[in-house]
């Protein structure tokens, strides 16, 4: 292995040894990572959806997944680091309530946190966050412990992820 020393280097795209481009660089000096693992997917079915206790909130319509990390229930980590997850949904009544565990390689994680919606009159939101570091092949999944969870409508339901480094 060659060592190379340098003040500068110039550069528009930074590539592995077998010319995949892992980085790309504009004129401004902007860094573009061309192979960041993310996913975003949402539920476009306007029916409302019962979901048994510990069974998983379904998002089967994935609008974008770099790295083919999420199958429609499921997200997978493709490599060791830290991750960012966003999972909302929406109650269709006063009656329901939505409570949230993440489930970490098919197992509810009590330290990951969770959300809520539940117990006041209306439409309840329900909205969690994760940032948490996933080994490669780590799996994680949002389910819910009500029974049963009951999620409405298409654009209030929505799961995403990403790599953050």
């Amino acid at each position: 292995m060659s060592t190379l020393t340098t003040t500068n280097v110039r550069v528009s795209n930074i590539q592995n040894s077998t010319g995949t481009t892992a980085f790309t660089i504009d004129a401004s000096g902007r860094v573009r990572n061309n192979t960041f693992p993310y996913f975003f997917a949402t539920r476009t079915t306007s029916a409302d959806l019962s979901i048994a206790n510990t069974n998983l909130i379904p998002f089967p319509d994935i609008k974008h997944n770099r790295g083919n990390v999420y199958d429609g229930s499921t997200f997978t980590a493709p490599i060791t680091g830290v991750y960012m997850f966003h999972v909302k949904t929406l109650t269709p009544s006063d009656t329901n309530q939505l409570d949230l565990r993440w489930y970490r390689n098919g197992a509810q994680d009590t330290t990951l946190g969770a959300g809520y919606a539940g117990n006041w009159s209306g439409h309840k939101t329900m909205i969690g966050f994760l940032l948490t570091e996933l080994q490669a092949n780590d799996t994680l999944q949002p389910r819910t412990i009500s029974s049963p969870g009951v999620i409405c409508c298409t654009v209030h339901n929505s799961f995403c992820g990403y790599l953050v480094g």
